[in-house]
């Protein structure tokens, strides 16, 4: 075969596949222009294109979430710390009712 006659095959199998994926159809449209809306509250109500619009409910507005900064590890040793400072107090109020009162027993 001559180069001549290999291009032309290779040019045909190009074209045959870029023409396979191309795209030369138009979409859909929904409300063409002079006619009537579809698929819209506008369409005509006993068409077979009627359609509904709903009410939309309000936007939910939420609150950002509150961060402190702080690691689940600060926050653990930060509770503790408070915990063995309520034992403490508890320890000395409880001397202090024992040297108020020495036959009190808890």
């Amino acid at each position: 075969m001559d180069k001549d006659k290999i291009d032309r095959v290779v040019d045909a199998f190009r074209n045959a596949l870029y023409q396979e994926f191309s795209v030369n159809e138009e979409g859909m449209v929904a409300n063409p222009s002079g006619g009537s809306g579809g698929f819209s509250s506008s369409a005509n109500p006993k068409g077979p294109v009627a359609g509904f619009d709903p009410v939309m409910g309000g936007t939910r507005r939420r609150e950002p979430p509150v961060f402190d900064g702080r690691t689940k590890a600060v926050k653990k040793y930060i509770n503790d710390l408070m915990n063995k400072r309520a034992k403490r107090e508890e320890k000395k109020r409880l001397k202090k009712a024992l040297d108020f009162n020495p036959y009190f027993k808890p």
